[in-house]
């Protein structure tokens, strides 16, 4: 725990840190059978999340820099279908992954979150752990700030649902500290 308060510090003085702050919508788009005596009924619907993060970037190349950051999640519960409601849970998450820059304006984050959470309207608490592939477009750039626009792909590793993908849209703020970004 001492080297990584150590390598933070270390990433926040250095003159070439980036700092991020990350809000992000995501949907849970939901297929469910149903075995009826006379046919297969099947069924969509959609569990919305929300996302804020905070975060902390340092680049190893031109193109290449690693990044950590802390977040606050909500998943609301899904919308009824029958007696059949998805529970909506709140967590906190560490990550941690990699950025690639594909060229000036768009680049690819891959990340992987560590999440403690808990479900609403009860006291369990669970944890689980979380992918998440992130396709970004700049859409402004200039000597102390850039906005990006992250179409988040995410996966939940978890064994109490069977639907574990969501897709997003996200908008991050980029305040560059030092000059050599």
């Amino acid at each position: 725990m001492k080297k990584l308060c150590l390598v933070l510090f270390l990433m926040i003085s250095a003159g070439s840190s980036i700092y991020s702050l990350t809000v992000e919508f995501s949907a849970y788009p939901h297929l469910y059978t149903t075995n009826g005596a006379d046919s297969f009924d099947e069924f969509l619907h959609l569990q919305y999340g929300m996302s804020l993060r905070t975060g902390i970037s340092h680049p190893i190349t031109d193109r290449l820099s690693w990044a950590t950051s802390l977040g606050i999640d909500y998943t609301g519960p899904s919308m009824p279908y029958g007696n059949l409601i998805e529970r909506g849970f709140t967590s906190v998450s560490l990550s941690g992954g990699i950025d690639y820059q594909i060229g000036t304006r768009a680049g690819l984050r891959v990340l992987i979150a560590a999440h403690s959470s808990s479900y609403l309207y009860t006291s369990i608490i669970f944890s689980h752990l979380q992918g998440v592939l992130t396709p970004y477009v700049r859409i402004y750039e200039s000597d102390t700030i850039d906005l990006l626009v992250d179409l988040p792909l995410i996966y939940d590793v978890r064994r109490d649902t069977p639907v574990n993908q969501a897709v997003g849209v996200g908008l991050r703020i980029l305040l560059c500290k030092g000059a050599d970004r």
